[in-house]
């Protein structure tokens, strides 16, 4: 008659608990777990709330007023003239 080999529970148990560590690193985490709900939340909130729905005033400045701060920016790169560096330095050491 066939008798099992003494060993042959241990690696029953090894084998269901390398499973087991297998099968728990396939376990989604939490983050996966809410993966694309924001999305879905913001989709479904722009359906409810369209933004042309809204009357609010533009924001930010005029078209004049962004002009004058742009040329005021350029202007300010071409009053400076590049300072000549000196070729050489003379230095007078007392003894």
């Amino acid at each position: 008659m066939w008798k099992p080999p003494q060993h042959a529970p241990k690696m029953i148990w090894l084998a269901l608990g390398l499973a087991l560590i297998f099968l728990w690193g396939c376990a989604p985490t939490a983050l996966e777990m809410d993966y694309g709900r924001s999305v879905s939340h913001n989709s479904a909130e722009e359906m409810v709330y369209a933004p042309g729905t809204f009357d609010t005033p533009p924001v930010g400045t005029g078209p004049k007023t962004a002009e004058t701060v742009y040329e005021t920016y350029n202007k300010s790169f071409k009053g400076k003239e590049k300072q000549e560096r000196p070729t050489s330095v003379l230095l007078d050491v007392v003894r």
